[in-house]
C-alpha cells in the first residue's frame, strides 16, 4: 500500500546546490507522494513539469472514477 501514489506536489523547490547552476531558472521540480514519502523530480522545463502535472492527476483521476 505504501507504493501508491495518492497525489503530485508542484511546489518542491530546486534541490541543495541546483539553484546555484545556470539553467535551474528553466528547470521544473514536482513530486510524487505515496502514503509514506514524496518522491521528487526534476524536469528540463517549466512546461515539461506542468505536463508531468497534467498526467499524474489525469490517471489518479481515472483510478477515482473506477474504484
Amino acid at each position: 500500500m505504501a507504493d501508491i501514489v495518492i497525489g503530485v506536489c508542484d511546489d518542491i523547490p530546486a534541490w541543495p546546490g541546483r539553484e546555484r547552476e545556470d539553467t535551474s531558472e528553466n528547470k521544473g521540480y514536482f513530486g510524487i507522494k505515496t502514503a509514506d514519502r514524496i518522491i521528487e523530480f526534476e524536469c528540463g522545463s517549466k512546461g515539461d513539469k506542468q505536463i508531468w502535472i497534467e498526467g499524474i492527476q489525469y490517471m489518479l483521476r481515472c483510478r477515482a472514477k473506477v474504484t
